[in-house]
């Protein structure tokens, strides 16, 4: 979908051109950048400094504007695991912790993963959707970790 819909859409070409560089690999192919980043699923982007240290990463599909949004927002440090952190320091509550998770789980940092869903299920009721969702994201971690006593 990134490749018809994103990719061919004159705002991202734009985008790329002008704001960042885009460098597409084939992930299931390439594995030692796939380790080297963790990819836990596909499609997923990774926002990079020059070194090649990471900054975020988007994962799944989105449409062209909420992309870019995307991009320029954790470029700006806006929706990263550090400002996410934060702000729930600030103000704690599920929906952050939940996307603090998945960040991290995303990122192949299952300890940490594990500790944030943990935080869901710990404020709020048990039998919630949210509490429901995180077991099962939980679930998907272990599974792709092949963790299965877990």
């Amino acid at each position: 979908m990134l490749d018809t819909v994103v990719f061919t859409d004159p705002k991202a070409i734009a985008f790329f051109t002008d704001e960042m560089v885009l460098v597409k690999i084939h992930a299931e192919q390439d594995t030692l950048t796939r380790q080297k980043y963790r990819v836990m699923g596909f499609p997923t982007s990774v926002l990079v400094r020059r070194d090649g240290t990471e900054i975020d990463r988007v994962v799944g599909f989105a449409p062209t504007e909420e992309y870019i949004g995307a991009f320029r927002d954790l470029s700006k440090g806006i929706g990263t695991i550090d400002d996410l952190m934060a702000r729930f320091e600030k103000s704690p509550n599920r929906d952050t912790a939940f996307v603090i998770a998945d960040k991290f789980k995303y990122k192949g940092e299952s300890a940490q993963a594990e500790v944030w869903y943990g935080k869901v299920l710990e404020m709020g009721p048990a039998g919630d959707s949210l509490a429901g969702e995180a077991q099962v994201a939980m679930g998907d971690m272990y599974m792709r970790a092949k963790d299965y006593p877990k």
